[in-house]
């Protein structure tokens, strides 16, 4: 089922929370795992605006299952 963009807003906000508080390379790891989106080119030092930024475009089945996580 489709969450509404209410829900993706504040799991992509649960989620950001929570790897912001990791280390890079676990950051990047964890995004890898769940099949998500990295990049080397990040030009900021915001760990939760990066993660937020990797995210924000994937279908509700990755955020869902990373949300668990």
């Amino acid at each position: 089922m489709s969450k509404t963009p209410s829900e993706r807003i504040k799991l992509i906000q649960d989620i950001s929370d929570k790897l912001s508080y990791e280390d890079w390379p676990i950051i990047d790891l964890t995004l890898r795992q769940f099949g998500l989106q990295t990049t080397d080119q990040w030009s900021g030092s915001d760990k939760k605006g990066y993660v937020i930024s990797m995210i924000d475009k994937s279908d509700d089945e990755s955020l869902a299952q990373i949300g668990r996580a």
